[in-house]
């Protein structure tokens, strides 16, 4: 008998960061396990450029379509029901274009189609809606459940956040979040599969920046900073560490664009000061990175990523990379990443709020790292959320349709 393929459609509407490598690894996972594949994305170059790199024996269909426009009314209560409408009709207009209905609808980036805080009636009143409408099954993965934070302020019932998992289409949901899938599951009574928190392997060969961040930090503990340069990377508590700390002993890299709307007033002239002055212990290349390899190359130069986030629940590839890379972590206390820092020994956990003690605990780690006495358990977390996973856990998810 021979075995059905599936036609799996990926949705995402957005392209930058991590979308991008999301969309392409798991879109080239379904392919190899003998899918159909429609894409619905923004940014169709990019998509053809890595289609190229993926095996020629492969003679299942690829159809690439970009969304259709976004409705105009994109207030926060209209939002979400308006990314279902506009996926709706991207489908309609994908099928049309490649003849295939789907089996399977999956959406890389689910956050964008769970409700926000509204009034029972309304919530009740959309779910009527995509019953009614979206006929195809549905799943994805789920980044952010931030209800589901210890720092959370009120935890929301199921009808709210979370009652669209709980759509007769919905065959279950994918997250990165291990502490958070058993609470998720008894909510929205659905399979939840833990989904691996990979990130690109690739390393370039060469980079400037990389050779550039070498000769600086000779005779240095390099602590960097990498991606869009926003305060709640805890850009403030860095540059002042960077300040306090000027004798050469602790080096610092500011690697990304600043994401100016991403300051607050005062803090964006401060940051903007701090960087005007150049100081002789900092390091800035303030452009984009343009690939993951050089990415993967500029951290590997690194001798501790700096990945202190404020108020930040969820998880980040940036532990995916440290530990491809062997390098460890300084992270914030409260959250996620301090959880999965502390269970596998991946660096160090600091307190922003507690600025006094942050030089002498990366102080700590250095001379830990220096002495042998640091003993970091990357492989495990490497093989828990490799690449290599991803297979894994689509076919389990297959088997929910």
């Amino acid at each position: 008998m021979i075995k059905k393929r599936n036609t799996i459609y990926l949705i995402d509407f957005l392209s930058e960061g991590h979308h991008s490598t999301y969309i392409s690894m798991i879109s080239e996972t379904f392919l190899k396990m003998g899918n159909n594949i429609v894409i619905i994305y923004p940014d169709t170059n990019f998509l053809e450029s890595e289609i190229k790199k993926w095996k020629k024996e492969i003679d299942q269909e690829i159809y690439i379509n970009t969304p259709v426009s976004e409705y105009k009314n994109q207030s926060l209560r209209y939002k979400v029901l308006n990314n279902w409408r506009r996926s709706i009709q991207s489908i309609k207009k994908a099928r049309k274009k490649s003849g295939l209905r789907p089996d399977l609808v999956f959406f890389c980036w689910l956050d964008n189609m769970r409700f926000h805080r509204d009034h029972r009636l309304i919530i009740k009143g959309f779910i009527k809606f995509l019953e009614i409408k979206f006929t195809y099954n549905w799943s994805g993965i789920y980044f952010h459940p931030v209800q589901y934070s210890e720092n959370a302020k009120e935890e929301i019932g199921s009808w709210n956040f979370d009652r669209i998992f709980q759509l007769k289409k919905c065959i279950g949901v994918c997250m990165l979040d291990e502490f958070v899938i058993e609470k998720t599951e008894r909510n929205i009574k659905k399979t939840v599969i833990h989904f691996p928190d990979f990130s690109s392997c690739d390393i370039a060969p060469e980079s400037s920046i990389y050779y550039q961040l070498k000769m600086f930090s000779k005779d240095g503990f390099l602590i960097g900073s990498i991606g869009a340069l926003g305060e709640r990377k805890g850009l403030i508590p860095l540059m002042n560490l960077a300040i306090e700390n000027s004798d050469g002993s602790l080096k610092f890299a500011f690697i990304g664009k600043i994401q100016k709307d991403q300051f607050s007033p005062d803090n964006l002239k401060r940051f903007l000061d701090f960087v005007e002055k150049k100081p002789e212990n900092c390091f800035f290349y303030l452009d984009k990175v343009d690939t993951e390899g050089e990415f993967n190359k500029i951290i590997s130069a690194f001798d501790a990523i700096y990945a202190a986030y404020l108020s930040f629940p969820s998880t980040s590839n940036m532990v995916f990379k440290a530990c491809l890379l062997n390098k460890p972590l300084i992270v914030n206390k409260g959250y996620w990443m301090e959880k999965v820092v502390r269970k596998n020994n991946l660096g160090v956990v600091i307190d922003l709020d507690n600025s006094n003690f942050i030089a002498n605990i990366i102080l700590d780690l250095k001379a830990n790292i220096d002495s042998g006495v640091f003993n970091p358990n990357y492989d495990l977390y490497l093989s828990e959320n490799h690449p290599e996973k991803i297979e894994e856990k689509l076919k389990l998810l297959l088997n929910l349709i």
